[in-house]
C-alpha cells in the first residue's frame, strides 16, 4: 500500500508538548498503539497545520493559563478536534476544570500505554460527533457575534419566551422597534424562526449577552 494511503487509513493523533523528550515518548507510544502521530512544540506549529481529523493530546505545561483558556485558544484558531489533556500530577480541581472546558479526558504524566490506548480508543470513537458539535459551536458564535447589542438584548428576551410586546416593555422601546431588531437578528443568524434562533444560541454554548 502506498505510504500516503497507509497514513490516511490510520487514526491520527496530534501531540502538543514543549518538552521534546516526552513529546517523542508519547509519539512512540501512540505509533505502537496503531496511530499516526504528528508532533508540535507549540500552538503556532499546530495552527500552521490546521488538522481536520484525529485527536489532540495536549500536555498542559505547554500553555500558561487555565484549561478554559487553552481550549478557547484552540477554537479561536479554528481547531475543533477533541482534546486529551496530560498533566504532571494534576489535581482534582485541574481535572474538573479541564473536563468542564471541553476536554474529553485528563491523564496524569507519565502515561501508561494501556491507559493511553483505552483513552484514545474511546475518544477517537467520539471524534466525529465532537468535531461536528464544535464546528456548530464556532459557527453559532460567529453568527451571534454579528449582532448589535440591542439585537442581542432582543434575541435574549425572545429566546426566553417573551413576545414582542413584553420585549418592548422590558427594553422601553416600541413593539415596532422590537420587530425591526428581531428581523435583523434573524437575518444575521440565518434563522427562519424563534426555534432556529434558540437552537443556534444553544449550539453557541455561551450566553447571548456576554
Amino acid at each position: 500500500m502506498h505510504a500516503s494511503l497507509r497514513r490516511h487509513a490510520r487514526k491520527m493523533v496530534h501531540i502538543l508538548d514543549q518538552c521534546s523528550k516526552s513529546r517523542a515518548n508519547l509519539a512512540s507510544m501512540a505509533t505502537a498503539l496503531g496511530y499516526h502521530a504528528e508532533i508540535y512544540s507549540d500552538l503556532t506549529e499546530l495552527k500552521s497545520q490546521r488538522p481536520q481529523e484525529g485527536v489532540i493530546i495536549l500536555r498542559d505545561l505547554t500553555f500558561a493559563g487555565q484549561p478554559t483558556e487553552m481550549m478557547e485558544r484552540l477554537v479561536d484558531q479554528g481547531i475543533w478536534l477533541p482534546v486529551i489533556f496530560i498533566g504532571d500530577e494534576p489535581s482534582l480541581a485541574q481535572i474538573v476544570d479541564g473536563i468542564k472546558a471541553g476536554a474529553l479526558d485528563y491523564l496524569a504524566f507519565p502515561v501508561e500505554a494501556d491507559r493511553l490506548g483505552d483513552c484514545l480508543a474511546r475518544v477517537s470513537a467520539e471524534a466525529t460527533r465532537f468535531t461536528i458539535a464544535n464546528r456548530k459551536m464556532v459557527e453559532a458564535r460567529e453568527r451571534i457575534g454579528r449582532l448589535t447589542l440591542r439585537e442581542r438584548q432582543v434575541l435574549h428576551l425572545v429566546t426566553q419566551g417573551n413576545g414582542n410586546k413584553a420585549v418592548a416593555l422590558s427594553l422601553t422601546i416600541s413593539p415596532r422597534t422590537v420587530e425591526i431588531h428581531r428581523a435583523n437578528a434573524m437575518t444575521k443568524l440565518q434563522a427562519h424562526n424563534a426555534v432556529d434562533a434558540i437552537r443556534i444560541c444553544l449550539e453557541a454554548k455561551q450566553p447571548v449577552l456576554v
